[in-house]
């Protein structure tokens, strides 16, 4: 069988093939085109940007305003803690306080203030932060300028006291309390903050408050929650070193109740034996502490000796008999130091001693 092979084919030249580029369009229509994003669409997202703005900004003058309104509200919530029975209100004390200043053209004069509410500066403090926005409120720039100043001329001098009077204003409000003694009881707990605390001095304050029985127990608690109050504030009217020694005062003071009930029994017996006396136990438990922390000599104590026994040396001693007692019972906290407390009952036997020599001479000498 015979194989033919296949015909050779021709092979032609291919002819390269022309690419044709599209002409670049703009930027812009490339990317709204690819975006999906029309003119229109970009006015109005910036027109509900512009609206969103506004949304804010009202939303933060409204919060703005309440907290203004906030602010006043506790202001004058806090005036009301501290009014008295001759105060009308916070708004009408501000407006008062402006048309006296501007009277007496007094305006930069802060004893003015002061003497207005009495020499309080706590409530010094409120009145004049309300009369500050009354009259920024009234368009008095000049006026707000010069009350600010005052303001700050406050902080700067009754600081301390100005935040003690604002801190205890809620313990002293309790409302079984008339408002003279609110006032007494928070001009005590304002010198109490402001300088050194002095337990001793204190206490014999509120003794000498003191009218009716069981009161000096109710107002001690009002000091201790007063000082709680004032530690709890986002400003202490004194450091916390100082509240808590006064506060650990206060409790110490708690133990002044036994004392006094020990004073009234003490003081019953000698009247049966004195009928002159006529010191009550506040005022004898009170002139006791100040000779503790005056350390107590000999002469001192002789005299309230006699002052309390009378004439007759065996009541004298009967009196010294039934001091004893009291004075080893009373906290080291009341006495200047340890020395003074050691000294004092010391001259107490030495005191006795004598007492006794004297009323065994009498006895000797009526019997020859």
């Amino acid at each position: 069988m015979k194989i033919v092979a296949p015909p050779i084919m021709r092979i032609l030249p291919v002819a390269p093939t022309r690419v044709v580029t599209p002409a670049a369009q703009p930027l812009l229509n490339a990317d709204l085109h690819n975006s999906g994003t029309s003119p229109q669409q970009v006015s109005r997202f910036a027109a509900a940007l512009i609206q969103h703005r506004r949304i804010l900004i009202q939303r933060d003058l409204i919060a703005s305003n309440n907290a203004l309104q906030s602010r006043a509200v506790k202001l004058g919530e806090l005036y009301q803690l501290l009014m008295t029975d001759q105060d009308t209100g916070l708004d009408n004390a501000a407006r008062v306080l402006r048309k006296k200043l501007m009277q007496d053209d007094s305006s930069s004069d802060l004893k003015q203030v002061l003497d207005y509410t009495d020499g309080d500066a706590a409530k010094a403090h409120v009145v004049l932060q309300a009369a500050r926005k009354q009259a920024e409120a009234d368009g008095e720039m000049g006026e707000h300028v010069v009350l600010t100043q005052q303001l700050k001329q406050l902080r700067r001098k009754y600081g301390p006291r100005a935040r003690a009077g604002i801190n205890s204003a809620k313990a002293f409000a309790r409302p079984n309390i008339d408002n003279k003694r609110r006032v007494a009881l928070r001009n005590l707990y304002s010198v109490a903050v402001s300088g050194q605390p002095n337990i001793t001095g204190l206490i014999e304050a509120l003794l000498g408050e003191q009218q009716e029985a069981g009161q000096f127990n109710i107002d001690l608690r009002d000091m201790r929650t007063a000082i709680a109050d004032d530690l709890s504030a986002m400003t202490p009217s004194a450091s916390h070193e100082q509240l808590r020694t006064l506060m650990h005062g206060l409790n110490t003071a708690r133990h002044v109740t036994t004392l006094l009930k020990g004073c009234e029994h003490l003081l019953g017996r000698m009247r049966n034996k004195n009928p002159d006396l006529t010191v009550d136990p506040p005022a004898f438990l009170k002139h006791l502490l100040t000779l503790t922390a005056n350390g107590m000599n000999v002469n001192q104590t002789l005299q309230l000796t006699q002052h309390i026994g009378g004439k007759q040396l065996k009541h004298q001693l009967a009196f010294l008999n039934g001091l004893r007692p009291m004075l080893l019972q009373l906290p080291i906290l009341l006495w200047r130091d340890m020395k003074s407390r050691q000294t004092a009952l010391s001259n107490l036997l030495i005191l006795m001693a004598e007492l006794t020599t004297q009323e065994q001479k009498q006895l000797y000498g009526g019997l020859v």
